[in-house]
């Protein structure tokens, strides 16, 4: 009996521990059971978003006459999971696009951001698109900035450092830089891509943007409209004070007003060839520049090429302002009233309404 009972004794103690055990992992496993769903669903859209990028290289591989047959349209969309205003944007965005498009099938997105901001993307996009029929036949393809060779990002973290005013702000990131090196990041017989802002609302066939490639000259490589408002003049005052007579900061059509990259062409074989653009994403040249205009900028890539523009403006071509008609007017109530419609004003056909400083869009939908 004796012996029985120290038998039993450790037995009920092992089942006891492993009863205890089990309670733990229970719990465990309930606790975190959002987090490994989470976990599982990024995983899968990780393998989704590798896939597409080999599929975009993989494709590069085609004849050059398929990719010319492509309009590839480029988004940076990113910290989009929870922003419900950012996804609404999004949504009107390609809502707008889509309504518009003679050839919609033509469409290839090219999505930049994190990986999950590219699944709201990717998804949509093909929800738009199975409305009229053609999910199938559009391509969404991702670059997760993160991904980057490093040779690229420390070019990007070259530029930034020499433009921006050294203090964080909306457009810090790497990804606002991105576009100034598109030119080394897509295959290379990829020779035309535009890049849209997500607050934009598309009024006419996004396909006539794309025509105005061929009013491109010899060595105009990209095409951007200027910015609607006096910012420029303002962040070069100090270059403005010591040259009273320079064109730089001044509202059109003589100034060199400054850009806005809401809306950008990128000529990406002439980018490739340009000895001139390429030497400025070095850090003496950047940094000549910058000394040059004593330049301390907040606004990302449209700040690179605005200062680009100063002394090569041969190598822009001037978007009409009705490709990229920007609402915001926040430097009306803000001290420049009294020239902000020398900058502001844009007579004919609007084609892009862009509605920056969180302008409402509403107003200007027809869809």
């Amino acid at each position: 009996m004796r012996f029985l009972f120290k038998l039993v004794r450790p037995t009920i103690f092992l089942l006891t521990l492993f009863a205890f055990l089990l309670l733990i992992i229970s719990i465990y496993l309930v606790f975190n059971d959002g987090v490994a769903k989470r976990n599982r669903i990024l995983g899968i859209m990780h393998l989704a978003g590798v896939r597409e990028e080999l599929d975009l290289l993989e494709r590069a591989k085609t004849p050059k006459s398929f990719m010319d047959s492509e309009q590839l349209i480029m988004f940076l969309f990113n910290n989009a999971d929870g922003n419900k205003q950012l996804q609404n944007s999004f949504t009107m965005c390609l809502t707008s696009l889509f309504s518009k498009a003679s050839n919609p099938q033509a469409l290839h997105f090219y999505i930049a951001g994190d990986v999950e901001s590219y699944y709201i993307a990717k998804t949509v996009i093909q929800s738009i698109a199975k409305k009229i029929g053609i999910h199938n036949q559009i391509m969404v393809s991702y670059q997760n900035i993160s991904q980057l060779e490093d040779n690229v990002l420390d070019t990007i973290h070259t530029v930034r450092q020499q433009i921006s005013s050294g203090k964080e702000h909306r457009f810090s990131s790497p990804l606002f830089y991105l576009s100034i090196i598109l030119h080394k990041v897509m295959p290379h017989n990829v020779s035309q891509i535009i890049l849209l802002d997500v607050d934009l609302v598309i009024a006419s066939d996004i396909s006539k943007l794309f025509s105005l490639f061929n009013n491109f000259d010899q060595e105009q490589a990209i095409g951007i409209a200027r910015e609607n408002q006096p910012v420029y003049q303002t962040t070069l005052w100090e270059y403005r004070k010591n040259n009273p007579k320079t064109r730089v900061g001044e509202p059109p059509p003589k100034g060199l007003t400054g850009f806005n990259s809401g809306v950008v062409l990128f000529d990406l074989q002439k980018l490739r060839a340009s000895s001139k653009y390429n030497s400025f994403l070095t850090e003496e040249r950047m940094n000549a520049l910058v000394q040059k205009y004593k330049f301390q900028g907040h606004l990302g890539d449209q700040d690179f090429y605005t200062l680009l523009s100063f002394d090569y403006e041969e190598l822009f071509y001037i978007l009409p302002c009705g490709w990229n008609r920007q609402l915001c007017q926040w430097w009306k109530h803000n001290g420049l009233g009294e020239k902000f419609d020398l900058y502001y004003n844009c007579s004919g056909v609007i084609h892009i309404w862009h509605g920056n400083c969180e302008t409402s869009l509403l107003n200007y939908t027809t869809f």
